[in-house]
């Protein structure tokens, strides 16, 4: 009897001491930097047949095409010649590419600090025609989302001299409260004007890139 009662009050303390360590720790997002050469990311550009949409992010409308980013990994292109019945024709594979613009048959898209060409003028053979090295600022803007903490490991945010941040991974992990250090952010949202004209496609309020007149207009980070 009195091993029993042992037992029980050891079983019982252990219970309770579990639930107390539960209250020193905490899930959180943790978000991991995916690093590539500079030399990997300005030949990566590629015409493939087309693949499913990971993580939708502008929709673009020009002529008889549909336009979809697909958050860091590039363009998928869509032809609606016939609305009641899309299909999908190519994508093109831009690593860290998160906007775009079309005038006159050329699609502007940005690669991290570059802007990339493409002729689209024929839907099916599209071409890359030129990329403007160094335009924009070396940034890659964090996920924004609740309980996040930031992990950069031994590269760095600037990486190396080899490596550059293109992208995040992220994964949901149990950590003690006394070591999670919370990145808060606050999501700005940027409106432009829509501008008028034949040979400029339309583009929603989220965009950071907008075509009026003979200039394209970018926003950056800040």
């Amino acid at each position: 009897m009195k091993t029993k009662l042992i037992l029980t009050m050891v079983f019982l303390f252990s219970i309770l001491q579990s639930c107390n360590d539960d209250t020193e720790f905490v899930l959180v997002n943790v978000a991991k930097p995916k690093y590539i050469t500079l030399e990997a990311l300005r030949s990566s550009i590629e015409i493939t047949e087309p693949v499913n949409i990971v993580a939708s992010g502008k929709i673009y409308a020009y002529k008889n095409m549909i336009l979809v980013n697909d958050l860091e990994r590039g363009i998928h292109i869509i032809d609606n010649s016939d609305p009641k019945n899309p299909k999908k024709i190519a994508f093109i594979k831009v690593i860290a590419n998160n906007d775009m613009e079309v005038r006159g048959d050329y699609l502007y898209v940005d690669s991290l600090m570059d802007l990339v060409v493409f002729d689209i003028s024929d839907i099916n053979n599209i071409k890359k025609v030129s990329r403007l090295k160094d335009v924009f600022p070396v940034f890659i803007p964090l996920p924004f989302m609740e309980d996040l903490i930031v992990e950069y490991g031994d590269q760095g945010y600037n990486g190396n001299s080899d490596n550059i941040i293109v992208g995040w991974e992220i994964s949901e992990e149990r950590r003690k409260v006394e070591n999670v250090n919370y990145l808060n952010r606050r999501m700005d949202v940027i409106a432009f004007a829509e501008s008028a004209g034949t040979t400029t496609g339309q583009g929603g309020s989220l965009a950071k890139f907008k075509i009026v007149n003979d200039y394209l207009y970018a926003v950056d980070s800040h």
